[in-house]
C-alpha cells in the first residue's frame, strides 16, 4: 500500500495531488458533475503554448536551467549542489581543496595563490567570481540581504555598510579583467569555463552600466555554447533573460518579449515567471495606455495567453462565467479591460482571434465570443462554438464542434497539452452522455493519466465485464514493469510519463481493475491474466497473482470437500485471504473502496443527479454493478459470510466454532459493531465455554480443524448411541438381523471353501 503512495509523492508532485484529491476528488473529475465540465471556462497550458508558438526558433536545444539538488532522505547527508559537481568535475581530491580555498579567498589576487595548481582557466574563472561577489558581501551594493541579519551574539543589529560605488567599479573592472583572461587562453585551454567566463562578464558590464557589451557577452555565451563548449549549468539559457531584462530596462519591451518567449519554450521556469511578471504589469496599466500597447502583436498574443493560463495570478477565478462576482464580470476587472481594449472588428482577423474568443466566453460575454469565433477555422475557435452549442441545447451540433476541435488540437513535442486532454475529455462526457459507452471508454482512456478516475467509473459501473474485457484484449496490452530506482534505503518505482496521481500506470491500472471485476464475478482463472505482474512495486500487493490463485484454490477446495471440516476449512481460509487481501483482490476502483487511494480516503457518491447528461441506461448499468453489500470495504463482508458458511458446517460445541465466529467478528468489531454484535451473540447461543470468551472478536486464536474432526466422530458415535436407547425394539430387531446375516454369509463362505478343495475324478480323455 505504502509503495503507491511513495511513487507518487517522489516523482508526480503527488502530495500536492493528494490533498487536493483528499479536498475534492472531482479536481481530476469530469463526470462528477458533468453540466458544469461541458461549460467551464477554457484555460490553456500557458507554457506549452509558449513552447508550440515558439517551436521554429527552436533549432539548438542548449542545456537546462541549474537543476535543484536531488531528493535525499533526511537521515542522508546533503549532496553537492550541481554548481559544486560541475565545478570539481575533473578535479581530484587535493584540486577540490584548493578549489574550496579560492572560493574562500577575500579577493581575486588571493583566489590565484590559494588555487595556484587549478588549471588556468578554473584559476581566472574563481578568481572573477570572488571580486564580483565581494561587491555586494564586502560594499553592500548588491541585493544580498545576509549583511542585514541581526547577529544573535550582539546587542545591537549589524549596520549595513554604506555602497562605494567607486569601490565597486573597481572590483567589477578587476572582475571583468579576469574573466576575458579565461576567454583569451587557447581555445582548449579555456573550454571548460569559457561559457561560464562569458555569462559572468556579461552580468558584471550589466551591473556596470555598459549594456551594449553585456548584450555581446550574452550573446557570446550563446555562441559558445552552440560551438559545444561545455554549459553544465545551463548558462546559455540564462543569458537569454539576463540580455531580456537590458531590454525591457531600455523600454523595448517587443524585443525583450521575444528573448524570454524563447527562453520560457526551451524550458526555463525563469523565462516563465517573466512573461507572468510583465503580464501582470500590463494588465494595470490604464485602459487608454493599455489599448496603445496592444498594437503590438507580441503584446496582445503575450496578454491573450496569459489571460487563458494564469486568471488566479490577478484573483480572477476559473468558475463558470454566470457564477463569477459581479465585479469580475463588469468592466474594470482586469480581463474585462483586455477585451475592451481590443478592436473587436480588427480582432476578428487576428490570429489569436480564437484565443479572445475563448477568453470572451469565460468572461460571460457569449455574444462576443460567438462573434470571435466565426472568423476562425482553429480547433480552439471549434472549442469555443462547441461550449456556446451546449449552452443553447444543441446537442449534436455541439459534438460536431468536438470531433473537428480533438482530431486537430495542436500538439507540442508530439505530445498533447493539458488543454488537448480536456478536450478530449470533455468530448467524451459528451459521447457517454449519448450513450454511446464504448465511445466514451476509448476517448477517455486516452487521457486516462489526467482523468483516471473517469476512466475507472466507466470501466467498472457502466460497461459490462465482457466489454471491459473485449476493449482491455484489443486495446491495452500488459505493460512492462517499471524501472526502479533506489533513494536512500528505498527502492520505488517510477509511474509513467505524464501520468498524474492518482493515475500512476493506467495500462496496469485498468488491466488491474478488470482482473478485480472477474475475480468479484468468479472468474478467477480469466483475473489471473490480467493482475500485475509479480513484484510490480506501482501496487499494494506485489504477490497479487500468488493470492488470487491461494483464493480460487480455496474456493473449489471447498466445493469439493467431502467432508464437512474439509469444507469449512477451505472456506476459512479463502475468507482470510478476501480479509487480508480484500482491496487488491475485489476492491472497487472507486466507491464503495477506493482503491485509487488504497482505501484512506472514502470516495464521494457517484454521479446519479438529474442531468440531461446522465441517461437512464446508464444508471441501470449502475445499478447492476453495485456491490451486494454498499457499505465501504465491502470485501470484509464478503470475508465474513465466507467465516459463517465455514462455521455452518463446523460442530458447534468445537474449538474450531467458537474460533471462527471469533475472527468473524473481529473482522466487523471495528466497521459495523451491530453486526459484530450478532455474531457474538450466535457464539453466545450455541459456541463452547472458551478461556478467551471474554476478549471476543478482540483476541482470537487460530482454529484447531483437526480437533473439530474428531468431534464429528463423536457427535456420530453418540447419536447412535441416543438412536439406539430411544428405539429399543427396532435396535433390537435391527441387531438380530445383522446377526443373522453375518451368520448366513459365514456359512455360505465356509460351504464355498469346502466345494472348492475336493478333487474332481479325471475324464476318460485325461486317461
Amino acid at each position: 500500500m505504502q509503495n503507491h503512495k511513495v511513487v507518487a509523492i517522489l516523482f508526480l508532485g503527488g502530495v500536492m495531488g493528494a490533498l487536493a484529491y483528499a479536498c475534492g476528488p472531482e479536481f481530476y473529475q469530469l463526470l462528477f458533475d458533468r453540466g458544469q465540465s461541458l461549460k467551464a471556462p477554457i484555460n490553456i497550458d500557458f507554457a506549452a503554448e509558449v513552447q508550440r508558438q515558439n517551436a521554429k526558433a527552436l533549432t539548438f536545444k542548449y542545456s537546462p536551467d541549474l537543476a535543484e539538488a536531488p531528493y535525499s532522505p533526511p537521515d542522508a547527508p546533503a549532496p553537492p549542489t550541481p554548481q559544486e559537481q560541475a565545478e570539481r568535475a575533473g578535479l581530484n581530491q587535493g584540486l577540490v581543496a584548493q578549489l574550496k580555498a579560492a572560493r574562500q579567498a577575500k579577493t581575486g589576487e588571493a583566489a590565484l595563490i590559494a588555487g595556484k595548481d587549478l588549471p588556468a582557466a578554473i584559476r581566472l574563472y574563481v578568481a572573477g567570481a570572488v571580486e564580483f561577489n565581494r561587491t555586494d558581501a564586502a560594499l553592500g551594493c548588491g541585493d544580498d540581504d545576509s549583511e542585514e541579519e541581526e547577529d544573535a551574539s550582539a546587542d545591537k543589529p549589524k549596520v549595513k555598510p554604506p555602497c562605494d560605488r567607486t569601490q565597486q567599479t573597481t572590483m567589477l573592472r578587476n572582475a571583468a579583467q579576469f574573466f576575458k583572461q579565461v576567454l583569451e587562453l587557447p581555445a582548449k585551454d579555456q573550454s571548460s569555463r569559457s561559457v561560464w567566463a562569458a555569462f559572468m562578464l556579461g552580468r558584471t558590464w550589466a551591473r556596470l552600466g555598459e549594456d551594449q557589451a553585456a548584450a555581446q557577452s550574452f550573446q557570446q555565451t550563446r555562441r559558445l555554447a552552440r560551438e559545444g563548449m561545455p554549459d553544465p549549468l545551463g548558462l546559455a539559457l540564462s543569458s537569454l533573460g539576463e540580455e531580456a531584462r537590458l531590454l525591457l530596462n531600455q523600454q523595448k519591451l517587443p524585443a525583450a518579449l521575444a528573448l524570454y518567449n524563447e527562453q520560457a519554450a526551451r524550458g526555463s521556469e525563469s523565462g516563465l515567471g517573466s512573461l507572468r511578471q510583465i503580464s501582470r504589469e500590463l494588465l494595470r496599466l490604464p485602459q487608454s495606455e493599455l489599448k496603445q500597447r496592444l498594437a503590438e502583436p507580441a503584446i496582445l498574443n503575450l496578454l491573450v495567453n496569459y489571460a487563458l493560463g494564469f486568471s488566479d495570478d490577478i484573483t480572477v477565478s476559473r468558475r463558470m462565467p454566470e457564477d463569477r462576482p459581479k465585479t469580475e464580470r463588469e468592466a474594470g476587472s482586469p480581463y474585462q479591460n483586455l477585451l475592451a481594449a481590443v478592436d473587436i472588428r480588427l480582432a476578428a482577423k487576428h490570429p489569436q482571434a480564437d484565443r479572445l474568443a475563448a477568453l470572451a466566453y469565460d468572461l460571460g460575454r457569449f455574444s462576443q465570443a460567438e462573434q470571435l469565433s466565426q472568423g476562425s477555422k482553429t480547433p480552439m475557435a471549434h472549442w469555443v462554438r462547441a461550449k456556446l452549442a451546449l449552452r443553447q441545447g444543441k446537442i449534436a451540433q455541439a459534438a460536431s464542434h468536438y470531433a473537428v476541435a480533438a482530431k486537430a488540437f495542436p500538439q507540442v513535442d508530439g505530445m498533447p497539452t493539458d488543454s488537448a486532454k480536456r478536450l478530449q475529455g470533455e468530448q467524451a462526457v459528451l459521447t457517454l452522455s449519448r450513450g454511446e459507452y464504448l465511445n466514451a471508454l476509448t476517448q477517455l482512456y486516452s487521457v486516462a493519466g489526467h482523468y483516471w478516475l473517469d476512466v475507472a467509473y466507466l470501466a467498472e459501473r457502466v460497461v459490462t465485464v465482457e466489454e471491459l474485457k473485449a476493449f482491455v484484449d484489443a486495446k491495452v496490452p500488459e505493460p512492462p514493469l517499471p524501472s526502479l530506482e533506489q533513494i536512500g534505503k528505498g527502492v520505488y518505482a517510477r509511474p509513467d510519463a505524464g501520468a498524474i496521481w492518482p493515475a500512476v500506470s493506467p495500462a496496469a491500472q485498468l488491466r488491474d481493475l478488470l482482473a478485480r471485476r472477474l475475480m468479484r464475478a468468479g472468474r478467477y482463472d480469466e483475473a489471473l491474466t490480467y493482475f500485475h505482474a509479480d513484484g510490480d512495486k506501482r501496487f499494494f500487493d506485489p504477490d497479487i497473482r500468488e493470492h488470487a490463485k491461494a483464493y480460487a484454490d480455496a474456493r473449489r477446495a471447498a466445493d469439493r470437500a467431502w467432508s464437512r471440516v474439509g469444507k469449512a476449512e477451505a472456506l476459512f481460509a479463502a475468507a482470510t485471504l478476501a480479509r487480508r487481501e480484500g482491496i487488491s483482490l475485489f476492491g472497487y476502483e472507486l466507491a464503495p473502496d477506493s482503491f485509487v487511494s488504497g482505501g484512506d480516503y472514502e470516495e464521494p457518491s457517484l454521479p446519479v443527479e438529474k442531468s440531461p447528461y446522465l441517461g437512464k441506461e446508464e444508471l441501470k448499468r449502475v445499478k447492476a454493478t453495485a456491490p451486494k453489500v454498499e457499505e465501504r470495504y465491502h470485501y470484509r463482508y464478503l470475508a465474513v459470510d465466507l467465516a459463517l458458511q465455514a462455521a455452518d458446517t463446523l460442530p458447534t460445541r468445537s474449538q474450531a466454532y467458537a474460533a471462527v465466529l471469533c475472527r468473524a467478528s473481529g473482522w466487523m468489531v471495528d466497521r459495523d459493531q451491530e453486526f459484530a454484535w450478532k455474531i457474538y451473540q450466535r457464539y453466545v447461543k450455541h459456541g463452547p465455554r472458551v478461556a478467551w470468551a471474554a476478549r471476543f472478536g478482540r483476541q482470537c486464536v487460530d482454529p484447531d480443524f483437526s480437533g473439530a474432526s474428531r468431534h464429528v466422530w463423536r457427535e456420530h458415535w453418540r447419536a447412535g448411541k441416543r438412536w439406539i436407547k430411544q428405539h429399543k425394539v427396532f435396535a433390537g430387531g435391527a441387531g438380530l438381523l445383522g446377526m443373522a446375516g453375518v451368520a448366513t454369509g459365514v456359512w455360505l463362505f465356509i460351504r464355498r471353501k469346502r466345494r472348492s478343495s475336493v478333487p474332481v475324478p479325471p475324464t476318460a480323455s485325461q486317461i
